[in-house]
């Protein structure tokens, strides 16, 4: 470096420096300064009407006069929650039905889900679906109608997954194991 340019190093680092300094000494200065004092108000005199008394705002007035309490209501307790009452269809699996031939005998094999618990069925037969509402079944052909809820509900026997042509009920199925034998 040249000495000319390092002497102008020099003097640009010293004008930073004091900068820096007058920079300090006015941000002390603004912390320590007091701010001035208010102004002095001088006091109002009473009127004539109101020689001994202190002026004051009639609606404050009314309001040191009212009678303040604490009696506040207790809150209002939680509303309980709303039971959800589950569908049908995840209640209970429709297996099969069987078909004796005559239309009020004909019986619904029906599985609970929530015990795994598989029962027999017929008209008029209530189901015990506990927590949720009992189910009756009302009728039984190719699938079974319930009422629900005050709702009838219908479940369809599931397709025969082997042969896929159509329900899978208790005459075919006694016919299909008869034939196999």
């Amino acid at each position: 470096m040249k000495r000319g340019l390092e002497r102008l190093a020099k003097q640009s680092g010293w004008a930073v420096f004091m900068c820096t300094v007058l920079c300090a000494i006015a941000v002390v200065s603004l912390l320590v300064a007091r701010p001035p004092e208010p102004a002095q108000i001088p006091e109002l005199q009473p009127t004539k009407g109101q020689a001994g008394l202190a002026q004051t705002d009639p609606l404050l007035e009314d309001l040191a006069k009212a009678r303040i309490t604490k009696n506040v209501p207790p809150p209002k307790p939680p509303e309980p929650p709303k039971k959800t009452v589950m569908p049908l269809r995840s209640l209970v699996r429709l297996k099969g039905v069987m078909d004796f031939g005559d239309p009020n005998s004909n019986e619904a094999i029906i599985e609970i889900l929530r015990t795994g618990e598989t029962k027999s069925c017929s008209a008029g037969k209530v189901i015990n679906l506990a927590p949720n509402p009992n189910a009756k079944v009302l009728k039984v052909d190719s699938g079974v109608t319930f009422e629900y809820q005050g709702k009838e509900v219908r479940l369809d026997v599931p397709r025969d997954p082997e042969t896929s042509s159509g329900p899978l009920t208790g005459r075919r199925y006694m016919t299909e194991t008869a034939n196999k034998r």
